[in-house]
């Protein structure tokens, strides 16, 4: 009987309270205790079972210890990472926003340049144009000058001859003076210059007036030969008076005879005067020639100069069409980039998003982590036991 109680205590009651033991210290999770049961019976076997099942749990525990410790890692990692990238992409969204700003101040600025080019480019044909007509008047002037000093230079043969038939007429008197026997035909010499003067008079006067006419077309360069014109005019007026002054003296010299040495000098005198106005032209005459030849002559580089401009500002024209064709391009280019920049800045917007997103799907990998973590952590294995 006590052979019985025995072997039943070793054999099986024994090894029960091992394996119970066992079980209990599993079930608490502490898989560093081992359990040797040698026994070939159904105890054995199932203790050799339940082994198995510690190991199979315990590495299981391990793998889930390791693999959480990995994902909480992966999951910072990934937090950090995530965090990081929305930064980035913060930063990368708030440049995008800058530079369509930009884009759009830049824009502004290329479209008001074309505007500016197309406006420069209407002024220069237009200054062109006015070139050209500069030009054009120049060239008028420029006859006007040559005009005005041709009938100048008229004018002052004019006056050379009148001084020559002046001088004529004085020898013509002073013969007269000396031959007051022959009166009468002094007297129709006299009749004869004083046709000739008349014929004078109403050629000076009539050179008066077109050099009147030639001075006020003369502008400010006239007005001094504006003033000789009024002088010839009076002188004109003076000599036809004097003309016919001594018409009626010599229609009274036959009945006069005793006034005719008077009548005689007074035609000296006055064709004396004649004389002398008459060399007063041709040196006034002589003058505005050569200032009109000196006009002319700047005229001339003027034109020149006008001829330069002209080609200038056609050069200018061109130059401005192209500087607003180039401007209308860039702002076709720039209106594309700005709808790509556009186009890049919502995405960028998405891609924060997204970020934004993947940031909190970290987070909540890290705290799922962090519970699995805490789940096993109140497990024991053997690598735990070994550390």
């Amino acid at each position: 009987m006590c052979l019985i109680v025995f072997f039943t205590s070793r054999y099986t009651i024994l090894p029960i309270r091992r394996l119970v033991k066992y079980v209990q210290t599993i079930s608490s999770g502490d898989f560093t205790e081992s359990l040797n049961i040698r026994q070939k019976d159904e105890i054995g076997q199932l203790a050799f079972e339940v082994v198995q099942m510690a190991e199979h749990l315990s590495g299981i525990v391990s793998r889930v210890k390791l693999s959480g410790s990995e994902v909480a890692e992966s999951a910072s990692n990934l937090s950090a990472m995530s965090r990081q990238q929305d930064i980035s992409v913060s930063t990368q969204a708030k440049a995008t926003d800058h530079m369509v700003e930009s884009m759009e101040e830049m824009s502004s600025n290329i479209n008001m340049m074309a505007s500016a080019a197309e406006e420069m480019s209407v002024n220069i044909r237009q200054l062109s144009q006015s070139a050209d007509q500069m030009s054009h008047n120049i060239d008028s002037v420029a006859g006007s000058i040559e005009e005005l000093s041709a009938s100048m230079n008229d004018v002052g043969n004019s006056a050379r001859q009148g001084a020559d038939i002046a001088r004529k007429s004085v020898e013509m008197a002073t013969t007269a003076g000396n031959t007051m026997k022959s009166l009468g035909e002094a007297a129709d010499e006299i009749g004869e210059v004083t046709a000739v003067i008349k014929r004078i008079a109403e050629k000076t006067d009539l050179l008066a007036v077109n050099a009147a006419i030639e001075a006020a077309s003369a502008g400010e360069a006239g007005k001094g030969f504006a003033v000789v014109a009024g002088e010839i005019t009076k002188f004109a007026e003076q000599s036809a008076r004097a003309a016919e002054d001594i018409s009626e003296r010599i229609a009274r010299v036959q009945d006069k005879t005793n006034a005719a040495i008077t009548v005689i000098s007074d035609v000296s005198i006055v064709i004396s005067e004649i004389n002398n106005s008459s060399e007063m032209i041709t040196n006034a005459v002589d003058e505005q020639s050569e200032a009109a030849n000196d006009i002319a002559g700047h005229i001339s580089q003027a034109n020149i100069r006008a001829d330069e401009i002209a080609a200038s500002t056609a050069e200018l024209a061109i130059g401005a069409e192209e500087v607003s064709k180039n401007a209308a391009e860039a702002a076709h280019v720039t209106g594309k980039v700005k709808k790509n920049i556009m186009l890049v800045n919502q995405n960028t917007n998405e891609t924060c998003d997204s970020a934004k997103q993947l940031n909190s799907s970290a987070n909540d990998l890290s705290r799922l982590s962090k519970i699995l973590l805490d789940l096993v952590a109140r497990f024991k294995v053997v690598t735990d036991k070994n550390e």
